[in-house]
Formats: structure tokens, sequence, C-alpha cells
């Protein structure tokens, strides 16, 4: 027999603060973000994108992920402190992050996109050898002929 999941709605001690690190400063000062998030952030994001919109869903992620003093500092640059290019990539970060992906925060403006962390198992994203996944299987025939084919 299998248990149920068990949840409970006391708010955890928040005296541990969870990593963070820097999106952008502002006039020297750092901004900052989770390096990841929790669970149900990222349920209340995708909640947020199907109720409201993805425009809507990232105002609250940004506000989620700076904390209300850095969001409103941000909110309050002159217009021209901020390009759209910069706009998309601050957006990327947040929401790239919100949906699970282990982006990186951009170091200089270099366009719009985030830049992503490679996938494991190598940092030039190739697949291992079948060799490495499955040791002392060999793949069969007609498996080997049919990826090749495609």
């Amino acid at each position: 027999m299998t248990t149920a999941l068990k949840f409970s709605s006391a708010r955890p001690d928040e005296a541990t603060p969870r990593p963070r690190e820097t999106l952008f400063t502002i006039d020297g000062r750092e901004c900052t973000i989770p390096l990841k998030f929790e669970p149900l952030e990222m349920a209340r994001y995708a909640h947020t994108v199907s109720t409201f919109g993805a425009d809507q869903a990232a105002v609250w992620a940004l506000e989620l992920a700076l904390g209300e003093a850095d969001y409103i500092a941000f909110l309050n640059l002159p217009k021209e402190s901020v390009s759209a290019e910069d706009w998309a990539r601050v957006v990327g970060v947040v929401t790239g992050r919100l949906v699970g992906l282990d982006v990186l925060v951009p170091k200089e403006a270099a366009g719009p996109e985030p830049a992503v962390a490679p996938a494991s198992p190598s940092e030039d994203n190739l697949e291992p050898p079948d060799s490495e996944v499955w040791p002392g299987e060999e793949p069969s025939e007609a498996l080997t002929a049919s990826t090749h084919a495609i």
C-alpha cells in the first residue's frame, strides 16, 4: 500500500536564505535572483501564464525573483536605461529558471537570448555513446538501423 503525500501549511524557517546570484546592478547595488525556484513557485508561474498570459506572468516572475525593493528600483529606472534586448535577457533568465531550465545570468550585453547551461553529460551537449549509458549491452540491429535512417 502506498502512502499519500502529506503537506503542511506552516511556513518554513526563513532564517536560512536560499542561494542567489546577481542578475544585474543598479548604481552599483546588486539585484539578485534565486539560483533555483521552489516547485510551488514554478507551479504558480505556470498558473499565472495560463490564467493571465505570458506578459503578466513575466511581471509576476520578475517581482518574485528580485523581491519588492529591487523590483521597484528596476521599474523606476529611466526608460533609456533598459533596452528591449536587456528586458528580454532579464525576463528570459527569470522565466527560464521558473520552467526548470539552467539559464545562466548574462555577464555582458550580448544580444536578446539568455545563455543556457550545456546539458549533461558533456559541455558540447552531445549525447553519450550507448556503451556508457548501457555498459555491456549492444543495441539491437533493428534499433541501430532505424536510428541511422533518421
